[in-house]
């Protein structure tokens, strides 16, 4: 916006979105393009980069995970703290996708965080939003959503997901 030429690593040249209502900084993913720049277990991202790209179950497979890419705590312009992780998605009777925060560890590996920082988060969660305020973004710095999708009929759609950065500390005047 603005001129300002910047731009993130989870999306291409010709793949971003804008949301002008948005206060704080966001990472948003709800093309093909931006859904293929994560992680894809048995599961296919849809769409023609025009509307109603999504991530489904890929074949006939019954159960699959999508990762999204790295998410620099760094990278948000506005906000201090980390603030939520929400979706969009499609559930018919019997289908779930339940999500989970990551972290990129001092081993250079991710590992889901500690129920201790993010309560459920083992478990997993179906119901938007996560709040993920409570957690240190020194610990934290680097995160990723996890969405593991399971089908008994139908088939379970992401269209979108997002993180926001919050305002869990007033700005000084």
């Amino acid at each position: 916006p603005n001129g300002t030429n910047t731009y993130s690593s989870f999306s291409t040249a010709d793949s971003f979105t804008i949301d002008t209502s948005v206060t704080v900084s966001t990472w948003f993913q709800t093309t093909k393009s931006q859904f293929n720049e994560g992680t894809l277990f048995q599961t296919q991202a849809n769409g023609t980069e025009v509307s109603g790209d999504t991530v489904t179950l890929s074949g006939a497979n019954t159960s699959g995970s999508i990762y999204s890419p790295l998410i620099d705590y760094a990278s948000h312009t506005s906000g201090n703290s980390w603030g939520t992780v929400s979706w969009n998605h499609a559930i018919t009777a019997g289908n779930t996708i339940t999500y989970h925060v990551e972290y990129f560890t001092s081993t250079s590996s991710w590992a889901i965080i500690p129920d201790s920082d993010l309560p459920n988060n083992t478990a997993g969660t179906t119901t938007s939003p996560i709040n993920i305020a409570s957690i240190d973004p020194g610990t934290y710095e680097f995160i990723r959503v996890r969405g593991d999708f399971v089908k008994a009929a139908g088939a379970p759609t992401l269209n979108d997901w997002t993180v926001s950065w919050a305002l869990s500390v007033a700005a000084p005047t």
